[in-house]
């Protein structure tokens, strides 16, 4: 379900518009709350029903339990439990969330833009 980005495509701007204006019929990518909801939100949003968030729940407060909520993931952590799992949690191959698309879901969960 990845989308890549398609030969000889101009998308210069990140939105799906090549640079000259028109749409571009192929989006290149995914942010980083996109991935999130793709990957993530499942296990790890807020609320009942979310097995990783119910999981932490269970180690530490439930205000720090759903991902986007915590103030205390360094960047390293993110990605090294993404790429190599965490107890029921499996990991993430390259060929599913690669080496930048690993950065942007990073920079979502541990910042503040969401």
């Amino acid at each position: 379900m990845l989308l890549l980005a398609g030969c000889g495509n101009d998308d210069t701007t990140g939105t799906g518009e090549q640079a000259d204006g028109h749409a571009d019929t192929q989006v290149t990518y995914l942010d980083g709350k996109a991935l999130f909801e793709l990957y993530c939100i499942a296990c790890h949003g807020a609320g009942p029903g979310h097995p990783g968030t119910m999981r932490l729940e269970e180690r530490m407060s439930a205000d720090q339990a759903p991902l986007l909520d915590r103030d205390n993931l360094p960047p390293d952590y993110v990605k090294l439990v993404v790429r190599e799992g965490f107890k029921l949690m499996p990991p993430f191959r390259p060929s599913e969330i690669d080496d930048a698309q690993l950065d942007l879901l990073t920079d979502y969960i541990t910042g503040d833009n969401h």
